[in-house]
């Protein structure tokens, strides 16, 4: 019995992802390939969204030691200039992540490992947040007490309602 439903999902997931490869799924859902507005090697992507529904994209960029913390909007049709969030010699442990809150604010979010720790898997989470579509950040903090001990591991973030975040 388990035999055949793992075979019925699969199935079922097969003929969905053929279905991925045209620009029209069903009726109400379109597929459509947007460029990344990146230059150069990124890696630790995440997407996200604003209160009115613009899709923010978030990136690392690595140039020799340094690690840039980069993000743009997309509105519109087209993407926002190229904004940076910080620039970290440190180890970015995880994607970091950009929300957008309900008051037009934006949070953001990473995880970089802790240097001259002699646990290599430890590191600290920090937390910024620009009034300004990202021109300006206030100086990062650490959202947890003194007491926490973080490790290099995934971290998840989301909007709550009055312009609230949660921290998992």
């Amino acid at each position: 019995m388990e035999l055949l439903l793992i075979k019925t999902i699969a199935f079922s997931i097969l003929l969905f992802c053929q279905g991925c490869q045209t620009a029209t799924v069903s009726n109400k859902l379109m597929v459509q390939e947007l460029n990344m507005p990146a230059k150069g090697v990124t890696k630790q992507h995440h997407l996200s969204h604003t209160a009115d529904n613009k899709l923010i994209v978030s990136w690392v960029e690595t140039e020799g030691k340094q690690n840039s913390i980069r993000f743009s909007v997309y509105d519109d049709g087209t993407w926002s200039s190229v904004r940076t969030v910080t620039s970290t010699s440190a180890k970015l442990a995880a994607a970091p992540v950009i929300l957008g809150l309900g008051d037009g604010s934006l949070s953001a979010f990473w995880m970089a490992g802790v240097k001259n720790e002699k646990d290599r898997y430890a590191a600290d989470i920090f937390w910024v947040r620009s009034q300004d579509g990202g021109q300006t950040w206030t100086a990062p903090i650490k959202p947890y007490n003194a007491n926490a001990r973080i490790y290099d591991a995934q971290m998840n973030f989301t909007t709550l309602p009055d312009n609230r975040l949660a921290l998992v």
